[in-house]
């Protein structure tokens, strides 16, 4: 009891951390519910259908650093001072269109994105950044170490999302006004992929408002939104 009023005595007068939070544009990206469904349609009207299962989210969460035999080290959670606060959306998404379909996540951070390292000081600028991993998707050869290649290769662009370059599209009549593209790296036979479906996708059309709008396989296969 009296660490913990010594403690509080110290912290009395220190100015409040950084606080790097969602703002009215981020959100128009956090749009998407438990139970939505994306359908796609391919040129021969095979359909594939996605639905998010799970929608996580974090706000205002500490970020601290706490010195370990000399240089200041990452160390979250360990209750020494707070550095700077941060927010967290993330969704994961199924497909349920086939017995045992393939799973994904997509989420967005401020200040960097969810893959990327937290910077251990409050960084001057503060991105929206996007990451993810789907296992359709055919990401770059030892990302993370991980076998099989899932994930979106979006924490290598540090670009705000809300500044990337976008255009508008039109799928099946439908005009998506704010869509920025991610294209993976990673060729076919780079990634393990045993029991996923094939072609892998490499391509993917993000609309701001409505989430994915189009795909693209590694075979050029084009997999419209169907709304």
């Amino acid at each position: 009891m009296l660490s913990t009023l010594l403690l509080g005595g110290c912290q009395k007068n220190a100015p409040d951390p950084p606080y790097y939070r969602f703002s009215a544009d981020d959100r128009r990206w956090m749009q998407h519910q438990v139970g939505d469904e994306w359908r796609f349609e391919n040129g021969r009207g095979q359909q594939r259908v996605y639905r998010i299962e799970r929608v996580f989210e974090k706000l205002k969460q500490n970020y601290d650093c706490c010195p370990i035999s000399g240089p200041a080290l990452p160390f979250p959670g360990s209750g020494s001072r707070v550095l700077y606060q941060y927010d967290q959306w993330a969704m994961a998404f199924q497909r349920v269109d086939t017995v045992g379909g393939a799973s994904g996540t997509i989420g967005f951070q401020r200040p960097v994105a969810p893959e990327a390292p937290l910077p251990e000081k409050a960084p001057a600028n503060a991105v929206l950044g996007a990451a993810g991993g789907w296992q359709e998707y055919i990401g770059s050869p030892g990302q993370s170490g991980r076998l099989g290649c899932f994930e979106l290769e979006w924490q290598a662009d540090t670009t705000d999302v809300n500044l990337r370059p976008s255009t508008p599209l039109v799928v099946n009549g439908q005009r998506y006004d704010h869509v920025v593209t991610f294209a993976a790296a990673g060729q076919p036979n780079d990634c393990a992929a045993t029991g996923l479906p094939r072609p892998r996708i490499r391509r993917l059309y993000y609309d701001r408002q409505y989430g994915i709008v189009r795909m693209e396989s590694v075979t050029g296969e084009v997999w419209d939104r169907v709304r």
